[in-house]
């Protein structure tokens, strides 16, 4: 009998590796052992949480990623999308004490929502393109306060 699972196994090789904050465990593909594609994540030494969670596609980030503080808090520090390696749309930051910071769109490279922010911020401090006010963005933040979890 043949499946799909049973052709996974034979296409990738589990990997593990020893790093500063942690031990990753992700897949290769067998063919070429330098090509990420499938689960990878690191799991901290200081707890049982994943401090990065996310998905290869033949070498390059591909949907959802998540990741964490590596100290005691394992705090949330940022989740969002990619594709073919590349940012994406809505990403949600967070500080140190897992209060979201901020929400930067990726695909159009504008700030949502700063935590502290006056009335309006200046672009040329930011680099970016900053009008949080704006009704498209005001409903994109809101869209993001409803679809993304905060952890």
């Amino acid at each position: 009998m043949f499946s799909c699972d049973s052709l996974l196994a034979q296409d990738l090789v589990k990997q593990k590796d020893s790093l500063r904050f942690g031990k990753a465990k992700y897949y290769v593909l067998k063919s070429d052992k330098n090509i990420k594609h499938g689960s990878s994540f690191i799991k901290s030494y200081l707890g049982t949480k994943a401090i990065l969670y996310g998905q290869y596609s033949y070498g390059e980030k591909d949907g959802e990623w998540m990741e964490r503080y590596p100290d005691y808090s394992m705090s949330l520090k940022s989740v969002g999308q990619y594709n073919k390696g590349e940012k994406i749309g809505l990403w949600n930051y967070y500080d140190l004490d897992g209060e979201k910071s901020q929400v930067y769109n990726h695909s159009s490279n504008t700030l949502i929502y700063p935590k502290i922010c006056s009335d309006k911020l200046e672009e040329k401090l930011l680099g970016r393109n900053v009008d949080w006010l704006g009704a498209s963005q005001n409903e994109e933040y809101n869209k993001a306060k409803m679809e993304i979890p905060l952890g």
